[in-house]
């Protein structure tokens, strides 16, 4: 179902701690940073990232991860 519409890449970053994730994704419609940002906030919040995926958007550096709980944090100033 997602053959082809899902692709992604991380890399390790010259830090103490952490890495980065680059994820493009084909969607059947056009749609704005905001709408990409609210339905990753959505689920973050309550849906089924809740407490594994952390929404920020302020602006991150990578010491703001060290001790962070959540497996993965979604940086809204990237998207």
């Amino acid at each position: 179902k997602l053959n082809g519409k899902l692709d992604g890449m991380a890399m390790r970053v010259p830090v103490p701690d952490g890495s980065t994730v680059d994820l493009v994704v084909q969607l059947s419609r056009d749609v704005t940073v905001e709408e990409v940002n609210a339905a990753v906030e959505a689920a973050a919040a309550d849906g089924p990232l809740a407490g594994i995926l952390q929404y920020s958007e302020d602006p991150l550096v990578s010491t703001d991860i060290i001790g962070n709980p959540h497996s993965s944090i979604f940086d809204a100033q990237s998207t």
